[in-house]
């Protein structure tokens, strides 16, 4: 076995901003660090560091990779084992041959009132098996997308190199804990990553649970990524946490827009409205899981005119805010969320929120369906597809 360097490492990594030095390794991050300053509590840095999409990829015909490696996952309570599977998944040329699943390292206590508990834990060194192969072949090494990882120390069998694969359309992805995907089993089986994976693109998932808040910071990280096509899922948290009224929120859209597309000039962006959630279609926000394990809404007296959002009224706001905006940009698209999962697929979500891994690769079969369709959705996409 042979050591790798980190600044070699460094330069294999996909699906990231930027690389983060931090005591004893590297952290990939998908938020940059310059956005912490501009972030509202930490749980957004804390959620965006998982590495959600990240990968290694190297050409190599190594059979045996090690990595030496810190992986701090979330947990509900103290003591507790967290609610979702983190695991290290290799690929070779598209195929899993190894799946390594995390169940040491430090954890993060995510309390009902948004403070936290850490508990420690060690560093772990996981060991990857790969085929024996007559020479170099891609491989990718897909990161936890539930977990932060730490990198201390990576060792092969063989040489690490830059892969030569042809170049794929390149789509990055924004949205809530749905887009996070938390629930699905393994990396590669987020709905965005399954429909990445369909449509033979490669995909950079800004997705960050709970913050989809049409924060400028990420609006600015969005337009900083190289990008083919961009995707947007937008509204939900905004219910969720209760955060904006009416007349905040359809600026903001605007602002978030006006960001993205300054980064991104006559590349298509396609905004998709929120999936179903019968439990806050028309009861705001904010949710909180109640004895039931369910996911609700907070029910009050809500006045006409208030400007009191609901997920429905988002929706309603969404499509209001994108057709004006076509008029203007013919790059502009508009997708409907309950094309995607809809009130007669809310049996699949497992909390009433949150779909279950079914109900993941169900959204990524339609939205799949969708971006190969004709108009809307299918019209962005052919332009790269």
């Amino acid at each position: 076995m042979r050591e790798v360097p980190l600044d070699s490492v460094a330069t294999l990594l996909r699906g990231i901003t930027e690389v983060e030095s931090v005591p004893g390794g590297i952290a990939p991050l998908r938020l940059p660090a310059w956005t912490r300053v501009q972030q509202f509590d930490e749980w957004i840095d804390l959620w965006g560091a998982h590495t959600l999409g990240v990968r290694l990829v190297t050409l190599t015909a190594a059979t045996r990779l090690r990595l030496a490696v810190t992986v701090t996952r979330m947990a509900p309570a103290a003591g507790e084992e967290p609610l979702f599977v983190a695991g290290f998944l290799v690929t070779v040329d598209g195929a899993v041959v190894d799946h390594a699943v995390v169940t040491e390292g430090p954890r993060i206590v995510t309390r009902p009132d948004r403070s936290r508990l850490d508990e420690p834990g060690p560093s772990i060194v996981v060991d990857l098996e790969l085929p024996v192969a007559g020479g170099p072949r891609e491989v990718d090494v897909w990161f936890p997308h539930s977990a932060s990882v730490v990198i201390h120390r990576v060792e092969a069998d063989a040489a690490l190199e830059t892969a030569t694969s042809p170049a794929r359309a390149r789509w990055v992805h924004h949205g809530s804990s749905i887009s996070h995907s938390l629930e699905a089993p393994t990396p590669r089986e987020t709905w965005p990553q399954l429909a990445a994976t369909e449509l033979g693109l490669e995909l950079t998932n800004l997705a960050i649970a709970g913050n989809a808040q049409l924060d400028p910071f990420m609006a600015r990280t969005i337009a900083s990524v190289p990008a083919d096509i961009v995707t947007l899922k937008l509204g939900v948290n905004v219910v969720n946490r209760d955060s904006m009224r009416d007349r905040a929120f359809t600026p903001a859209l605007h602002g978030f827009l006006d960001a993205v597309r300054a980064g991104h000039p006559g590349v298509p962006i396609v905004v998709l409205t929120s999936i179903a959630a019968p439990a806050i279609e028309t009861v705001p926000g904010p949710t909180s899981r109640h004895a039931d394990g369910q996911y609700h809404g907070t029910p009050r007296d809500v006045q006409p005119g208030d400007g009191t959002l609901t997920l429905a009224r988002t929706r309603d706001l969404v499509v209001e805010a994108v057709t004006r905006r076509q008029a203007m940009d013919a790059d502009l698209y508009l997708g409907d969320g309950l094309e995607l999962f809809g009130p007669a697929d809310s049996h699949l979500l497992w909390d009433g929120l949150h779909p279950t891994a079914e109900g993941y690769a169900l959204i990524a079969r339609r939205f799949a369906a969708l971006a190969r369709s004709t108009g809307g959705v299918g019209e962005a996409f052919a332009r790269v597809l």
